[in-house]
């Protein structure tokens, strides 16, 4: 058993498409319990129980809820996938004594004790008893204590259902194994069992995938396909994360792998970044980025600083002294002379492949995005487990300048990847954005030009980014909850960056990183290619 829940995180985009790397390959049964977020969205549950179904083991989900998802269960044993799910467990409830109406509510069993007044667990006393104590007095008062929420008395009453469910199915089992005595290996049951999973995973891969009018309509027929059952991988910064328990994002095993939890090694939080990131290691790079002794000719593309305001904008230089240049700018053609600090080239001419090291990768050069976590006090003030899961990010600074990094890392590769072509999808999700600093640049800004061109500029395979598109219907990123978004390129709006070659490599992309204004980062919890 492991740990991975998620809270007020919805089922799909993210944790669907990044299900290896948070839940692991080698898993029987996946619980689904994200009706509170999804709502009505069965879009989502769809690409959940498809990416699902992608897993080598193909787990049997559990729905824990979910009466508008429960129909598509059906549907999905057509397929091959196996599905349970009990959606109303109020005739079980009902059979929980009162403690309005118990003469000694104190002699109940912990499990039962306060947990419903008259039929509810918000009625006093009732609602005093939904949530342990203030576990350490370090924290205070702990956050998320939602007057509507059952507590953890319901969650354990839906534990025990299932489990005991799973405990008389294994019991069955037993049965079998028992009168199966005298039986060759090639009869066994184990062997039958094997073949009708590889039987079921055969026809799950042979089915169509589970469109639906809703899905369709915010992925687009072009991208439904993909996202539904594309060969994605997932490099996350989100816990709690299989991956990232086995050390396959930074290198860095997890700490404390008991009782399905896994605790991880910090990296940094944001008081505690370094100042700048930026590394000369290239020539040219190193004209870009080194504020001092550089120099420029008259004809180079730059992009200045315009009035020192902190927003780049494109020119070009038609006068260069030791200490100053002149640009006319691109837009409107006006001219400034700025100090040369305040100039630097433009970034098709700094990352244009036939000025890197001999045309070899850049990404090695220049340093990955910071891992930074996040809620620290959480983590380290109480001595038992006040939240496990925990929306860490990367984040490139204005201060930074270029960062980058291949996706998906070699590790991720040789753990989770498999023999499907990718098509070219790379999509990146950041996280609830109430829960992002104020300086952050939220995904759907990315590529669009504000004053004095985009905020941020992103290069995948040396194909700069000059949008997204967004996973919801209309266009609109639903603010407050964190989503996806695929990134776009080219005078078409192509998703397609390719197959992953450049420079030799298989499956796997560079992608470059730099936020153009002052004070802003770009905040960012997966990327995923597919």
């Amino acid at each position: 058993t492991r740990l991975r829940a998620f809270s007020a995180v919805k089922s799909a985009p993210e944790v669907a498409l990044c299900m290896e790397s948070y839940f692991g390959t080698n898993v029987d049964i996946l619980g689904w319990d994200f009706a509170l977020t999804d709502n009505r969205d069965t879009w989502r549950y769809r690409v959940f129980a498809n990416r699902a179904g992608l897993m080598p083991s193909l787990p049997t989900i559990v729905m824990l809820s979910g009466p508008a998802q429960l129909q598509i269960g059906f549907e999905l044993e057509q397929h091959g996938q196996a599905v349970l799910g009990m959606v109303d467990h109020n005739p079980l409830r009902r059979r929980i004594p009162d403690s309005l109406e118990h003469p000694n509510p104190a002699e109940l069993p912990p499990a039962v004790q306060y947990f419903l007044c008259k039929g509810s667990e918000i009625t006093p006393p009732c609602n005093n008893y939904k949530y342990n104590g203030t576990p350490c007095e370090e924290v205070g008062e702990i956050l998320g204590r939602a007057n509507w929420h059952p507590g953890w008395r319901d969650a354990m009453l839906r534990g025990y259902v299932y489990s005991l469910f799973l405990a008389e199915v294994l019991d069955q089992t037993l049965d079998e194994l028992i009168g199966e005595v005298g039986m060759t290996k090639e009869n066994s049951l184990l062997a039958r069992f094997i073949r009708e999973e590889s039987a079921d995973s055969s026809a799950f891969l042979r089915s169509p995938p589970l469109y639906d009018e809703a899905g369709m309509a915010n992925f687009g027929e072009d991208l439904y396909p993909i996202l539904l059952r594309g060969n994605a991988l997932c490099h996350s910064m989100r816990q709690p994360s299989q991956a990232r328990c086995e050390g396959l994002v930074d290198g860095i095993e997890g700490m404390s792998k008991t009782l399905g939890k896994c605790e991880n090694r910090d990296h940094y939080t944001f008081e505690t970044l370094p100042e700048t990131a930026r590394r000369a290691l290239l020539p040219t790079l190193h004209d870009s980025l080194n504020p001092h002794n550089k120099s420029f000719s008259i004809g180079d593309s730059v992009e200045a600083d315009w009035e020192m305001r902190g927003k780049y904008y494109e020119g070009e230089v038609i006068a260069s002294t030791s200490g100053e240049v002149t640009v006319k700018y691109f837009d409107d053609e006006s001219v400034e002379t700025l100090d040369v600090r305040f100039v630097r080239l433009s970034q098709q001419i700094t990352l244009n492949s036939t000025l890197t090291t001999g045309g070899e990768s850049l990404a090695p050069h220049i340093k990955a995005p910071w891992m930074v976590a996040s809620d620290n006090d959480w983590r380290h003030s109480c001595n038992v487990t006040v939240a496990h899961d925990f929306a860490d990010s990367f984040v490139v600074r204005y201060s930074d300048g270029w960062m980058g990094d291949i996706y998906p890392n070699e590790r991720l590769k040789k753990a989770y990847d498999n023999e499907m072509e990718r098509r070219g999808l790379v999509v990146m999700c950041e996280r609830a954005y109430t829960h992002m600093p104020d300086m952050a640049v939220l995904l759907e800004s990315i590529g669009f030009d504000q004053i004095g061109g985009p905020t941020v500029t992103i290069i995948v395979d040396d194909q700069v980014v000059t949008g997204i598109r967004t996973l919801q219907k209309g266009g609109k990123i639903r603010q407050g909850w964190g989503d996806c978004v695929v990134l776009v390129h080219g005078d078409t709006n192509s998703t397609n960056f390719g197959t992953g070659t450049k420079n030799g490599r298989h499956r796997q992309y560079e992608i470059l990183f730099r936020v153009n204004e002052v004070g802003k980062m770009l905040d960012f919890t997966s990327v995923i290619v597919m």
